[in-house]
């Protein structure tokens, strides 16, 4: 019964329509929009109550998916175990042929006498092939001697480590797909956030964007610091485009980046007004209070709106849209707790909602726009998995096109004259050609070594 169920295990007839299953699965997974919420499938009928039940929407992190992908690895695994059984049997049996004839007949073969004799000539010969690492038999008959050598089956290592680079995709695949996450966090300037349930936290420093002189981006960094549970920092790290920062398991690569739509990091203003100086230009920071004079006048940006908008009442001001189209900012002056001064300014249309009786007159010349970065934050613990699949099936790939199984077949028998008649055929792998000069260059080793014995 064990038997039985090992053949099923290993056989062709389950591996084919095993595939056929997983790439019919993997198709549906690529017309079916994965990761879609359940609420857009309530309106589709019994093909979307079909989706639903079988989690056609998260396809690939179902368990009957992973039941598929473990079947297939068991099935390669018994594979690959048969395989390197029947192999070990086969180099524990030496094959030999009938006899010269059949010798002879081999693609590369050579004749030639030694003064040797048959008996003597297979030890020299069997001694010359272990050296070279073969597994070499003889067998004595009628008078004749037929010395076979194998070499070691490198190639069937090859084999072996290919399969066994398939068990370990499967296994990365698996491990990442149940255990492994990945999503993109926005972090703006002093953000802290959570990583899961875990006993840490992630800090966003600063971000900053290079930027060439024709204004184009060049790169752009962000300085994170990752924080125990009780907000101690425990190190800072500066994470740029393929230079992420891992820590326990988890990287956070620097992903995107964008335009905060409701802040900014300053602001420049030209200001006149009593006690001030004519056509003041100055730098003011977002949301901070700053003197403007002695007499206690401040100045506060506390508002900004990137594409300005106002309601019919002309009451609530809203963004049209997240781009700069129409950049604002609210500002305020005040002195001591009275409110002075209180206007919306804008850059592209700086005489708008200017206050004409008012005896402050600002301008919005510029300003410093205040960027989020996107951080890609993923744990996939079956990469190691994944590496070692790849370092696997490349060596094997190596070993199965570089290292063809050789056998050499001599065939002795008594000759004439004290002489010993001598056959010599081989066979190889397809690279025949390439084969027929080592075997040349074997068989003049040969006949040099025969030829000595005295």
């Amino acid at each position: 019964m064990l038997i039985k169920i090992w053949n099923l295990l290993g056989s062709i007839k389950t591996v084919v329509p095993l595939l056929l299953v997983i790439t019919l699965v993997s198709l549906i997974g690529i017309l079916v929009p994965q990761g879609a919420p359940a609420t857009e499938f309530n309106n589709a009928g019994l093909f979307a109550s079909l989706i639903l039940y079988l989690g056609l929407n998260h396809v690939f992190s179902t368990w009957w998916f992973f039941a598929l992908l473990g079947l297939l690895s068991v099935n390669i695994l018994v594979c690959s175990i048969s395989r390197q059984l029947a192999n070990a049997r086969r180099i524990a049996t030496p094959h030999f042929l009938k006899g010269a004839e059949e010798v002879a007949m081999l693609k590369c073969s050579t004749e030639f006498s030694a003064a040797c004799a048959p008996n003597r000539g297979a030890d020299l010969l069997s001694g010359y092939f272990k050296r070279r690492l073969y597994f070499s038999a003889s067998l004595d008959r009628n008078s004749a001697v037929q010395v076979v050598s194998r070499s070691f089956y490198i190639k069937e290592i090859g084999s072996l480590l290919f399969h066994v680079s398939i068990l370990f995709f499967f296994t990365g695949g698996i491990l990442g797909g149940l255990t492994g996450f990945s999503f993109v966090k926005e972090f703006h300037k002093g953000e802290v956030h959570a990583i899961r349930d875990w006993h840490y936290r992630v800090r966003c420093d600063w971000f900053k964007v290079d930027k060439n002189d024709h204004g184009t981006v060049t790169d752009y960094t962000s300085k994170l610091s990752v924080l125990s549970s009780d907000s101690t920092p425990v190190f800072s790290h500066l994470i740029k485009v393929n230079h992420p920062l891992s820590y326990k398991g988890v990287r956070f690569y620097q992903y995107s980046y964008g335009r905060q739509p409701d802040a900014i990091d300053d602001a420049v203003l030209r200001i006149s007004g009593p006690g001030l100086d004519s056509g003041l230009s100055e730098v003011f920071p977002f949301n901070t209070s700053v003197r403007l004079s002695t007499n206690d006048l401040k100045l506060t940006i506390t508002n900004f709106v990137c594409d300005f908008d106002l309601d019919m009442g002309g009451e609530f001001v809203s963004s049209r849209s997240d781009k700069p189209n129409n950049p604002a900012i609210r500002v305020i002056i005040s002195k001591g707790n009275d409110t002075v001064f209180d206007t919306w300014s804008f850059l592209n249309f700086p005489e708008i909602h200017r206050h004409v009786k008012n005896a402050y007159k600002i301008t919005f010349l510029s300003y410093t726009p205040r960027y989020f970065t996107g951080i890609k934050i993923s744990r996939d613990p079956g990469n190691v998995f994944v590496w070692l699949g790849f370092a696997c099936m490349s060596f094997g790939i190596i070993l199965v096109f570089y290292f063809p199984n050789k056998t050499y077949w001599i065939f002795m028998e008594p000759g004439n004259a004290g002489f010993s008649r001598i056959i010599v055929g081989a066979s190889s792998g397809p690279a025949l050609s390439a084969f027929q000069k080592e075997f040349k260059r074997t068989c003049a080793s040969l006949k040099s070594l025969l030829k000595g014995e005295p």
